[in-house]
Order: C-alpha cells, then sequence, then structure tokens
C-alpha cells in the first residue's frame, strides 16, 4: 500500500513538472513589447513624462496633475429615474 502511494505521488509529481515545462516552452515564442526600464532619472523627471504615469501619485511631489490636454470635466452622464 506504502509503495502504490509512493508510486502515485511521484507520478503525480512528475506530470505537474511536465506542465510547468510545458507551459513555459509554450511562450518562448511570445515576442515582448519594447519598454523603456524605469530608471531613478526617469522617476525624478516623471513630470517631463505626462502620458506615462510611472508612479503612485505621478511625479515625487505627489500634486497628481495632469499636464495631458485630453482630460476634461464635461464628462456627460446618463439621466437616472428611480424605477
Amino acid at each position: 500500500m506504502k509503495r502504490a502511494l509512493l508510486t502515485l505521488s511521484t507520478l503525480m509529481v512528475t506530470t505537474a513538472l511536465g506542465q510547468l515545462t510545458a507551459q513555459e516552452q509554450q511562450f518562448e515564442t511570445v515576442m515582448t513589447p519594447a519598454f523603456s526600464p524605469i530608471t531613478w532619472e526617469r522617476l525624478v523627471d516623471a513630470g517631463q513624462e505626462p502620458e506615462n504615469w510611472l508612479m503612485y501619485s505621478g511625479t515625487l511631489d505627489s500634486q497628481r496633475y495632469s499636464l495631458l490636454d485630453d482630460i476634461t470635466d464635461d464628462i456627460t452622464l446618463p439621466k437616472f429615474r428611480l424605477a
């Protein structure tokens, strides 16, 4: 009985490892998009890249202000009524 359990557990571990390896091989051919690494210099000059929100508050001074022109406050919401 112990030998059967040992054989079964070894088979399960081998199968699981084989599946993990197969999953890794599946993604080897996927092209990753080009990106610029986030360096300390980029974080310090984050205000120069308003299209890239590099940290939680936008810039190191945490003003959460965006220089982008496309942000407007003229959002029209649908009129809701009680049913």
